[in-house]
C-alpha cells in the first residue's frame, strides 16, 4: 500500500488530483491510499499524532480561507521538526520561481498549475517505477493456471522444500518452486533475504534485532535472522 495525502489550492483541485489517482490505481492495481485535507494544519495535526505518509502532493501556498500554514511551511516542519525524509514531497505552484524556495525541502517533483492529468500521473508513474517493487508484479503457476500478485502485497516468502509460500497482505498462498530460483527475479529487488527459507518485504519490517525481525500484517510475526545473513541484514536496513 502506498499512503498519499493530497492538499490542493482549493478542494477542487484536491478531488481533481485524487481522481487522477484513483484513475492510474484501478489501471495498475497498486493500492493507493490517498487522503485529502482542506489545509495544511489538517495535515500537520496528522503528524502530530504520528501518522506518516509515502507522498505529499501540497500547493505551496495557503489553501483553504482560514488557513495560516502555507505548504512550504508546511514542508519545512516535516522535514525540520518531524525529522521526515522519506516522505516524497511533491510541490504545486502558479509561480515557477517558487521551485527555488521549495527545492530546500528535497522534492521529488514540481507541478505548475493548472494541474493536468498527465502531470500528475507521470509523477506517480515516476515514484513507483522508483520504488520497483511496488510496481512490479509476480506471476506463478497455481492449479495448472497463470496468477499474478502485486508485490507490494507480499510480505514475505517461506520456502519449503520443493513448495514455497507467498505470505501476502490478506492470505497464505501455496506453490511448487524455490527460493534461491524466484529470488533472481528483479520484482523481488527490495526483498532481503535474512534466512535460507525466508525473504522478507523490507516494507513490511516493523523491528529488527541481531536474530530476529518483526513482519506486521494481521498478525505480528517473528522471523529468524541466520548467523550469517546478520550483517548483510544490518546493512539493507539502514540504507532503506
Amino acid at each position: 500500500m502506498i499512503k498519499i495525502a493530497v492538499i490542493g489550492k482549493n478542494i477542487c483541485d484536491s478531488r481533481f488530483i485524487k481522481e487522477r489517482l484513483v484513475d492510474y490505481d484501478v489501471k495498475n492495481s497498486i493500492d493507493l491510499k490517498i487522503s485529502c485535507f482542506e489545509k495544511c494544519e489538517t495535515l500537520d495535526a496528522e503528524y502530530s499524532d504520528f501518522n506518516r505518509f509515502d507522498m505529499i502532493i501540497l500547493y505551496v501556498g495557503y489553501s483553504g480561507y482560514d488557513s495560516s500554514l502555507s505548504g512550504i511551511e508546511l514542508a519545512g516542519r516535516i522535514r525540520n521538526f518531524y525529522g521526515d525524509e522519506k516522505a516524497e514531497l511533491v510541490f504545486v505552484s502558479d509561480e515557477a520561481g517558487d521551485a527555488c524556495d521549495a527545492i530546500r525541502f528535497r522534492p521529488f517533483d514540481f507541478i505548475l498549475t493548472p494541474v493536468t492529468p498527465g502531470a500528475v500521473l507521470n509523477t506517480l508513474d515516476r515514484y513507483v517505477k522508483k520504488k520497483c517493487g511496488s510496481f512490479h508484479r509476480f506471476s506463478f503457476i497455481k492449479d495448472r493456471t497463470e496468477n499474478i500478485i502485486m508485490v507490494s502485497r507480499v510480505r514475505y516468502l517461506q520456502s519449503m522444500g520443493k513448495r514455497l509460500i507467498i505470505h501476502t497482505v490478506n492470505d497464505n498462498i501455496e506453490i511448487y518452486g524455490r527460493l534461491s530460483e524466484v529470488m533472481k527475479q528483479d520484482c523481488f529487488s527490495e526483498f532481503i533475504l535474512i534466512h535460507k527459507s525466508y525473504l522478507v518485504n523490507s516494507r513490511y519490517i516493523e523491528q529488527y534485532s541481531y536474530n530476529k525481525v518483526y513482519v506486521y500484517g494481521k498478525e505480528r510475526e517473528e522471523l529468524p535472522v541466520s548467523r550469517n545473513r546478520q550483517d548483510e541484514v544490518k546493512k539493507r536496513l539502514i540504507n532503506i
